[in-house]
This record gives C-alpha cells, sequence and structure tokens, in this order.
C-alpha cells in the first residue's frame, strides 16, 4: 500500500481505470468522502503516527547491548531506505517535480507532509 503517494498519483487514477485501491489516500477518499486534498492529509497523518511509533521502538531497541538486534535493527532499516530509494522518482520524471526528501542519511524515514 502506497501510504502518501506523489500528488500526482491520484490525479493519474482517477484519469484512467478508477482509484488504486493500493493507494492510501484514494482509499480514505472512497471510504470518507473526502476530498483529495483531505484524504492526503489523513494519510500521512497515518504515516505520521506509525513512524513516531516505529521511531520510538527503534531508539529503545537500540539502547541494548545485543549485538544481533543492532544487526536486525539495522538491517531494517537498509530495507526500509532501499524501498524509499526503489519508490523514489528518477530525475526527469513527472514525480520528481513534487517528491519530497523521504529518508535521511541513516536510513531513517522522514516525516512526510501533505502539502502540494
Amino acid at each position: 500500500m502506497l501510504c502518501c503517494p506523489p500528488p500526482h498519483r491520484g490525479r493519474r487514477d482517477r484519469e484512467t481505470d478508477g482509484p488504486d485501491p493500493h493507494n492510501l489516500v484514494t482509499a480514505i477518499a472512497a471510504e470518507t468522502g473526502q476530498d483529495e486534498e483531505a484524504a492526503l492529509r489523513a494519510a500521512a497523518a497515518r504515516f505520521n503516527d506509525g513512524l513516531a511509533a516505529y521511531a520510538e521502538r527503534d531508539a529503545a531497541l537500540a539502547r541494548t547491548r545485543d549485538g544481533s538486534v543492532h544487526a536486525f535493527l539495522a538491517t531494517r532499516r537498509n530495507w526500509i531506505r532501499a524501498t524509499y530509494d526503489w519508490r523514489s522518482p528518477r530525475p526527469g520524471t513527472a514525480e520528481s517535480q513534487t517528491a519530497g526528501k523521504r529518508a535521511d542519511e541513516t536510513g531513517r524515514p522522514t516525516r512526510v507532509t501533505a502539502a502540494h
């Protein structure tokens, strides 16, 4: 599921076969009747709440002295970063004009804003 897809994605979905059920913004809009901007803000809030919970757990686990936990956390951060990198737009594409920074240099995801 795309928690916070690029803003133009919802417009593209409406212009094709209808809303993508894997797009959280269009799913929220369809379920609640909200417009695209309100649904995007709701999706961003949901993502940020989940991110905050993840960051708290990550920080708590990082305080352990268990090397296998640290290895797991590093792998998890790398997986998250790789997902963001894979999903990030490539230069010269329409998405590259609207994309924000999604992960910091450690691979930890950053908060999403719904402005567009």
